[in-house]
Parts: C-alpha cells; structure tokens; sequence
C-alpha cells in the first residue's frame, strides 16, 4: 500500500512560485516513481489563469495554516521593500523610475500587489491585436531561423537590454502627458517579461545559455541582461500572451517601431 501523500486532491493549499507564495489548490497528485523522486502536486494558482497550472515537487507546497500566511505577507512585504529599493536607486540614476510617487513599491497603485493580484483580471480576457512593421517580422523570422534551425544563441548579456531599451524609449517620449501612463506600462513590460522569459519566450535550444546565466546572476532581474531579440518575440511570436495579460490592454501607448528596436541591436548572434 503506497504511503499517505501529504496533501490531498481538491485542498487547499499555499505555493511558492519564485520568491513569493501565493494560495492555491491541489488538482491532482502524483506519488513517487522512485526513491529519488518524491510526490508532485498539480497546482491551480487561485485568481490565475489555468495556463499557469503546474507540477510541483513537495517542497514548494505548504499548509493553508495562520502560521504559513504569516510567513506568505512576509514574503510579500519583504519583496516589496526590495522593489522599492530597487526603484529608488533607479529613480536616483534617471532611469525609468523617475518621476511618479506612485510608483515607490514597483508598479503604479493600483497595479501594485503580488503577481497572483494581478493574474484574477485573466478572468475577463481580451482580445487585442499588436501592429508590427515588416522589417520587425523579418527581423523575427530571422530570429527563428537563427535559433531553431541553424541553433544558433544570442549573445548575451547584451549591450542594450530591455531596461536600458524602455529608458531610452521614455527619454524620447515628448509628450508630458502621455509620459505618465507610459512609465506605467514601461514597468509592467518589465515585470512580465521576467516572469514570462522563462516559461514562453525560450526555444528548447536558449535553455541551458538561460540556467547558466541565472545561476551567473541570482541578484540580477533576466530584463538587465536579455535585449531586444528576446523582448520582440513578445511582441511577435508570442501575440497569445498579449490578451492575458492586463498591462497590454495599455499597450497603444507604445509605437512598435523600428526606433523601438533599432536593427543593429537585433542581429546579436
């Protein structure tokens, strides 16, 4: 008779996903294959999109306990200071934290909060529709061929990565008005481009170059050393993300253009 898993189908339960827990509840479970292998739980993240499902060893999962929510809001707080850290010093070098006081704890108000918090707008999704010039999708074809046939990697870190790229975007932006909300998406582009880098902008072939640079880096967020290569795909390629994610429902803010991601930059193989 197979031992008694510590969770059980249907309970719920707390979840580490990266640095934070979020609740959640156990779909499915999954016992032992092998002494070095333990128990995995399928996880729904509450308030998440079910794309976000997954397995997960029993380490990540813990008891829906006083004790353990003690120790989720710790966790959040704890981040959250170190995003206001983070933005401070950003804001004391000029770059895209500057101006806003709403933005101290690395997103504006009311988009502040947890990855979790801001994954229950997934329930009403929409559709949206991302203009990309031609020379951007050769510049992707380009990209996909470079990559998945001639299996080729960029050269990373790069020279101009993302958050250098949304720096010199917002220094462009003339407009005094529109420069506000355009801080506020320049900072939601960022958040998820790191969440999502891992889990959808990498071919199978990227993973190891990704592992060896995280583990190079384990202070450093994946938008400082990754550029516009990888950042177009989600643009591109990767259009589904679009409608799941609320901060792309401000995207028309944004010109996708070849001034955005300047060819030169494009080509770092």
């Amino acid at each position: 008779m197979p031992p008694k898993l510590k969770f059980q189908e249907g309970e719920k339960v707390l979840c580490y996903h990266g640095l934070l827990i979020y609740e959640a509840k156990c779909m499915k479970t999954q016992s032992a294959k092998d002494k070095d292998k333990g128990p995995k739980f399928f996880i729904h993240y509450n308030g998440w999109n079910k794309n976000w499902d997954e397995w997960v060893p029993e380490e990540r999962v813990l008891k829906f306990s006083e004790v353990n929510l003690q120790k989720q809001k710790e966790l959040i707080q704890q981040h959250r200071k170190e995003v206001k850290e983070k933005k401070g010093k950003r804001k004391l070098e000029g770059g895209v934290g500057r101006g806003s006081k709403r933005e101290v704890e690395g997103l504006p108000r009311r988009k502040r909060g947890r990855l979790g918090a801001s994954m229950a707008a997934l329930h009403s999704r929409t559709d949206i529709n991302v203009t990309i010039p031609e020379e951007l999708k050769l510049c992707l074809l380009q990209d996909m061929n470079l990559v998945v046939q001639q299996k080729q990697l960029v050269k990373l870190p790069s020279p101009r990565p993302v958050e250098k790229l949304l720096d010199q975007y917002l220094d462009r932006c003339g407009d005094k008005e529109k420069k506000g909300t355009v801080q506020e998406v320049a900072l939601g582009l960022i958040e998820y481009f790191n969440v999502l880098l891992p889990t959808q902008l990498l071919c199978e072939s990227e993973r190891a170059q990704f592992e060896e640079l995280r583990a190079r880096n384990t202070e450093k967020p994946m938008s400082t050393i990754y550029g516009a290569e990888h950042f177009l795909r989600l643009f591109g390629t990767w259009t589904h993300v679009l409608s799941l994610v609320p901060v792309f429902l401000l995207l028309p803010v944004f010109s996708i253009s070849t001034a955005f991601f300047p060819r030169q930059h494009l080509t770092c193989y």
